[in-house]
Order: C-alpha cells, then sequence, then structure tokens
C-alpha cells in the first residue's frame, strides 16, 4: 500500500515535469515595421532545441513580409520573400543568441503589422526524465503503470502543443482578415 502511494506519488511528479517541459517557452509580440525597415528580434536558446517560429502579416499593403533568421556566428538559416504567413522549425547545434528579422525595406510606403510566435521545446529535457525512469524502475512497485501513464502523458503533452500551436495560426489569421474586412468595408460604406 505504501509502495503503491510512493509510486502513485512518483508518476504525478514525473506528469507535472513533463508537462511544464513540453510546454517550452514561448514569446508571442505583435509588431508595427515601418516602410523601408527592418526590425530584429534575438533570443538566447540552449543547444539541441527544437525551436518553432511562426508568423503572419496582419496589416499594410499587400500583406507581405521579408522573413530572415540568423544562428549564432551569423549563418542565414531560414529566409522567406514577400510572405504573408509562414512558420519554420531548425534545430539548434550550440548555446547561443539566434536572430529573427522582419523586412519591410520593399515597401514605399506602408507600415505592416507582424505577429509572430518563437518556440523552443525541451526535448531533451524528456530525454533525460525517461533515462532516469529507467534506471529507478526497481525502486517503483508497477513500473508498467507508470510506463503507460507517462507515454499517455508524453502523447498528450504533444497534442495539446499542436493544438496550440494551431490556434494561434487560427487567431493570427482571423485577425488579418478581420482587418482587412473593415478596410474594404470603410471604403465600401
Amino acid at each position: 500500500s505504501n509502495r503503491e502511494c510512493v509510486g502513485m506519488r512518483r508518476g504525478l511528479l514525473v506528469a507535472t515535469l513533463v508537462l511544464l517541459c513540453t510546454v517550452g517557452l514561448a514569446h508571442a509580440i505583435t509588431v508595427k515595421i515601418a516602410a523601408h525597415s527592418e526590425e530584429c528580434f534575438f533570443q538566447d536558446i540552449e543547444a539541441n532545441q527544437s525551436v518553432a517560429m511562426q508568423y503572419v502579416v496582419t496589416s499594410g499593403g499587400f500583406l507581405d513580409i521579408d522573413v530572415l533568421a540568423y544562428d549564432g556566428s551569423g549563418k542565414n538559416i531560414y529566409t522567406a520573400i514577400r510572405e504573408t504567413e509562414g512558420k519554420h522549425v531548425y534545430r539548434t547545434r550550440e548555446a547561443t543568441t539566434y536572430k529573427e528579422c522582419f523586412s519591410n525595406r520593399m515597401s514605399t510606403l506602408t507600415p505592416k503589422g507582424v505577429a509572430f510566435e518563437v518556440r523552443a521545446s525541451f526535448n531533451d529535457a524528456l530525454s533525460e526524465m525517461e533515462e532516469n525512469k529507467t534506471k529507478q524502475r526497481g525502486k517503483v512497485d508497477k513500473a508498467e503503470d507508470v510506463t503507460v501513464m507517462e507515454s499517455s502523458i508524453f502523447e498528450l503533452a504533444s497534442t495539446l502543443e499542436e493544438v496550440h500551436v494551431k490556434l494561434r495560426y487560427l487567431k493570427n489569421r482571423e485577425t488579418r482578415h478581420r482587418s482587412n474586412t473593415t478596410s474594404t468595408n470603410s471604403r465600401i460604406l
């Protein structure tokens, strides 16, 4: 009975840690980029992290923007020219400062509104927790039950992160379309 209680507590602790680790770091930002200008954003990211950057142009002109991403050494790791929206994913090789730039240099008059989110996931922390769980199997009474619970939590956390990204995308798209509709209605009425 006492061993089952310890096993349950350990399982709940692992479940909580897994959910916290899979959420990762997320920064959602909306910016206005003036015509003939470029805005860059910097983020310190640890080595061996999966990083996803998603963006959408919400207002201005033809709703297009140039996007550039650089690693810590200044090497270009992503380029998109005159895109309305997009997403790119990369894996960091070293712990350094990564740079994401939005360029509106092609625009002569119109500022652009851009909403974007950068998410760094701690997948390696999950692998480390999985190794620790394997080492402690002898200490838990029903290791199979904990393994089933943990695998379910990993799957749930992954699905939850996908839902979060999709909802952010839909929210940004709705904002862009609402802005477009408001602009069109103001010209018609």
